[in-house]
């Protein structure tokens, strides 16, 4: 049987009394203003979504209710970042070149938005025995790999070498408006 879940209303009162909360329009403003290119801020943004996964899985024993809290969080997280990547990012990549590449990098994400749906119905069941660990494990080290290995050492440095100054920067205009245009939602 599924447990109610919280209400927005005390979803957002937990969140933010708990710090769990994360103004991603706030991340994205900091890196612009901190001058960073389009390549900074998404590293930092991958920074942010590590971070996020090691609080995830540092409360696995954590009753539902605060699980399903972390999980959304990282939800948001990953959802602001492929919006980003997805409408901005792998566009300029494939008019760089770089089809293949571009093309592996969504099959990823696909596989990534697919553990990551099972993991949000491994916790709306609340059940323990399901594998939620593995899963949030699994899908943290496809997500860190993609990120890390494929974008940020293979990909993305190509991508930037082979743009123009002004294409970087308009890279650089676009990504952070895309990425902070994604809002937290919480069932009601």
């Amino acid at each position: 049987m599924i447990e109610r879940l919280p209400t927005r209303r005390q979803w957002l009162i937990a969140s933010a009394a708990s710090g769990a909360m994360l103004n991603l329009s706030h991340v994205a403003a900091q890196t612009a203003a901190a001058g960073g290119d389009w390549l900074a801020m998404i590293e930092q943004h991958h920074r942010l979504i590590q971070r996020s996964f090691e609080e995830l899985l540092s409360r696995t024993d954590a009753p539902w209710d605060q699980l399903d809290l972390q999980l959304l969080n990282l939800h948001h997280v990953l959802k602001a970042h492929q919006i980003g990547e997805e409408h901005v990012i792998y566009p300029a990549a494939v008019r760089a070149g770089l089809q293949t590449a571009a093309e592996r990098l969504y099959q990823q994400e696909a596989e990534a938005k697919v553990i990551s749906a099972q993991l949000r119905l491994i916790v709306l069941v609340r059940d323990r025995n399901a594998g939620w660990t593995e899963s949030a494990q699994r899908l943290q080290k496809l997500v860190l790999q993609h990120a890390l290995e494929e974008e940020e050492q293979q990909v993305y440095p190509k991508l930037r070498q082979q743009l123009s100054p002004a294409q970087n920067q308009l890279l650089s205009q676009l990504y952070p408006l895309e990425f902070s245009s994604v809002v937290p939602t919480r069932r009601r």
